[in-house]
């Protein structure tokens, strides 16, 4: 991380580094200059991720303030395409009144008032690095892993296993999807197609601009529903590798007719012995249970994961996660 510092104040230098090290400790490089002209030597011969600028700086060193000597910077650095533009500009100033001037377009530009008498702005900085480390780290993970609850839960398991995946899978991106308590809704077709409709949308969000090796899913329940009509209905819905586990889906379902078993490598499929939920309840809402029952037809690229004396909602241990799940399925 290549950190450029443009200000004329030694106090507010350091408070600004101490900002930048309490987040990203000592993964950093900075370089601090106090006027325009040394900070445009430094963006014609390095590349910064993040810039602070102070807006009131000197022209050149020991010389007299420019009230807007930061707005005559960001415009030269603009006009001209040998200097480096940094990806990350965050304005510290304590004077609000150039900013109208400033016209930066397509980038990430935050402003940060700066007051000598409170602690309020560092914290304002910080908030903001830490979601730039966050989003840096989420560039360089390899494997999405998007995981769907079911209807009578929110899937509190889910945030179990973004614990796991954070504590033995740091190439892995969680992507946890709540679409709600879907209860009542489940009776209703147009509610299904709609919910179906918009973890697409989620999908495709997600991924749009990012370039993953790998993507993986884990559903449980009516989740598995909303997967496989993803699966059937758009194109762009693809995974590498999948974990269904209490699926409502009908014994008969067809996974060729609509091409839904070529759009992943391998899916591994949990059948509970003593799902009593699928056993009794599935039925009232038109739908089956191939979660206890598996498939009369299988395709060759699932594979059965018998546990004969499971429930609908068990399986969903840490020990589980990382033994079987990640290090065994998901490898």
């Amino acid at each position: 991380m290549n950190v450029l510092i443009i200000d004329d104040s030694e106090k507010k230098q350091f408070e600004i580094r101490s900002c930048i090290e309490d987040v990203f400790g000592k993964e950093f490089k900075v370089e601090i200059v106090d006027n325009i002209n040394c900070a445009k030597k430094a963006l014609l011969k390095t590349n910064y991720d993040i810039c602070f600028l102070d807006i009131q700086i000197p022209r050149r060193k020991k010389g007299c303030i420019e009230k807007e000597g930061g707005v005559i910077l960001l415009n030269e650095v603009r006009r001209n395409i040998n200097y480096n533009n940094p990806d990350v500009l965050i304005i510290t100033s304590e004077y609000e009144e150039s900013i109208e001037k400033l016209s930066i377009e397509k980038r990430l530009y935050y402003m940060v008032k700066y007051d000598p008498m409170s602690y309020e702005w560092e914290h304002l900085i910080k908030e903001r690095l830490i979601l730039l480390k966050r989003s840096s780290e989420q560039k360089k993970k390899k494997v999405a892993l998007f995981a769907i609850h079911g209807i009578n839960t929110r899937g509190t398991w889910k945030n179990d296993l973004a614990t796991v995946i954070s504590e033995n899978r740091p190439d892995i991106a969680c992507y946890l999807w709540d679409y709600g308590d879907f209860k009542l809704k489940i009776f209703n077709y147009l509610e299904r197609k709609k919910v179906v409709e918009n973890f697409a949308e989620f999908y495709d969000r997600i991924l749009y601009g990012k370039d993953y090796e790998k993507v993986y899913a884990v559903a449980h329940s009516f989740g598995t529903y909303i997967l496989f009509k993803s699966l059937e209905r758009f194109e762009q819905v693809r995974f590498e590798k999948i974990i269904f586990m209490g699926s409502p889906l009908k014994e008969n379902t067809n996974w060729e007719k609509k091409g839904a078993n070529k759009k992943f490598k391998k899916l591994y499929f949990y059948k509970f012995g003593s799902d009593w939920v699928l056993k009794n309840f599935s039925r009232f809402a038109g739908l089956g249970k191939s979660g206890y029952k598996g498939f009369k037809k299988t395709p060759s690229n699932i594979e059965y994961i018998d546990l004969p004396g499971a429930e609908h909602s068990d399986g969903f241990s840490k020990i589980t996660m990382k033994k079987e799940w990640l290090e065994k399925f998901l490898k």
